[in-house]
């Protein structure tokens, strides 16, 4: 089979270049008719495995519950794909896989094309059989005759689905779920498991995971042990094929590696934005000052406590429904007397009155509470696992060092202090050191529900 299209986030174009303008449009009504017409496909397909294809989608102030159903797909699927309960109501920020049934999706002209050749002996209909696609709508595509027998190597214009993600076994390591897509900016989910003893090592984008043991949502066999890792992905991470790379050894063994491709896709365009620092600002920017700040928050955010984070909701930083003044992931440039080495924005800013309360989004250790010369009053707080939140510009900070804080406890006030052009809060999220949209977190757990600690 040829390779498929990339998906991204837009609907996929199926048969472009295919037929003409006429046929095309001929071709949809007669889609249309054995949709809604005849709902029932043959009885071969109904006995078929279901064949479903993953779309990205964005959320429209709707359920998940509500969109599962309306694009054909199972709810109850579709939120333990995503990590959300299927009552989380969704807005244009967030992203969810989609599993559509193939057939549905070559209704709604979501499924890219590709060429198959066929076997001997294969008729176009035993072909759409074992592809679990509508055989009247191939027979339609292909201008061949369900009946009619194909010659070995015949090309058949077929749908090309982006399949789910099943387990995985990798020698005597089993991928049980990884994140099929992710976006750029965002967070996908790894589960495996290995026997008792064995210790597994993953490798992602060029950085070591933290494989955290779990004994939940294990294999059922009690000789093997069950991890979970989260798949972060930074925002200046180009889109394509990325590779996660597993390993381990058993000794006299030799080590064993493997590879797993996650397609990574772009949600939208990141906005670009051009900031001006002024002279008295910039005076502060020397170049020792930046490397030393730099230095000690990296070796923050690349702390590793050991804990299993909580997989509840988080809430939202500041109550109400303050005013977004600057995105995740948007692409800046400084314009300033002293060089400043910033390319893209790593949190999340909020507008704010000086001396509102910014609260704990959810319960965490607080490992940084000091002023700091770009960042100002600053405060970060540790969920465990590689999950770490930071919170800059403050104009007061309200927790000490150390202290454990519970969801919505006050941490500090919004303020205008470090490199600051006006009140606001900059919320910033850290998986295992690699910056991510902290809004993901508010729509429920990246956890896929049947790992939720």
């Amino acid at each position: 089979m040829a390779h498929h299209k990339p998906p991204g986030v837009a609907s996929f174009p199926p048969f472009p270049r295919l037929l003409p303008s006429l046929g095309r449009l001929a071709l949809g009504l007669i889609l249309l008719a054995i949709h809604w017409l005849a709902p029932g496909w043959p009885v071969w397909s109904q006995s078929a495995a279901p064949v479903q294809h993953y779309v990205l989608m964005a959320g429209d102030q709707r359920t998940l519950r509500d969109m599962a159903v309306a694009h054909q797909a199972d709810p109850a699927e579709t939120a333990a794909l995503n990590g959300l309960e299927p009552d989380t109501v969704l807005d244009a920020d967030h992203r969810v896989i989609m599993p559509i049934p193939i057939s549905a999706a070559i209704v709604q002209n979501l499924v890219s094309m590709t060429q198959m050749a066929a076997y001997p002996g294969q008729t176009l209909e035993r072909m759409a059989q074992e592809q679990g696609v509508p055989g009247p709508w191939l027979a339609v595509i292909n201008g061949v005759k369900l009946d009619q027998r194909l010659f070995p190597g015949q090309s058949i214009m077929v749908p090309d689905p982006v399949h789910p993600m099943r387990p995985v076994h990798m020698g005597q390591v089993t991928v049980t779920y990884a994140s099929p897509m992710i976006a750029v900016g965002g967070i996908g989910f790894l589960a495996l498991s290995a026997p008792a003893g064995l210790e597994p090592h993953a490798t992602w984008l060029g950085q070591p995971l933290i494989l955290t043991p779990v004994s939940s949502a294990t294999d059922g066999d009690p000789s093997r042990q069950s991890y979970i890792s989260h798949l972060p992905v930074h925002p200046l991470q180009e889109a394509g094929v990325a590779s996660l790379q597993l390993s381990y050894r058993n000794p006299p063994a030799p080590p064993v590696s493997a590879r797993l491709p996650i397609e990574l896709f772009t949600a939208h365009p990141f906005s670009r934005e051009v900031i001006y620092i002024p002279a008295d600002v910039a005076s502060q920017l020397t170049g020792n000052v930046l490397e030393r700040e730099t230095a000690r928050l990296d070796a923050l955010w690349q702390r590793q406590s050991g804990r299993l984070w909580s997989a509840e909701s988080w809430h939202r930083p500041l109550t109400g429904t303050p005013r977004t003044t600057s995105a995740f992931g948007n692409r800046r440039r400084y314009i300033s007397p002293v060089f400043y080495p910033v390319t893209y924005h790593s949190g999340h800013d909020f507008a704010a009155p000086v001396g509102t309360p910014v609260l704990a989004p959810a319960r965490g250790v607080v490992v940084l509470a000091e002023p700091l010369t770009t960042k100002g009053l600053a405060v970060i707080l540790d969920h465990g696992q590689g999950v770490m939140s930071g919170y800059w510009h403050l104009d007061e900070i309200l927790v000490p060092l150390g202290a454990t804080v519970e969801p919505r406890q006050i941490i500090g006030t919004v303020g205008n202090t470090g490199i600051s052009m006006g009140a606001h809060l900059h919320w910033e999220l850290r998986i295992q050191g690699v910056p991510v949209n902290p809004l993901q977190f508010l729509y429920g757990s990246p956890l896929p529900l049947a790992w939720q600690p």
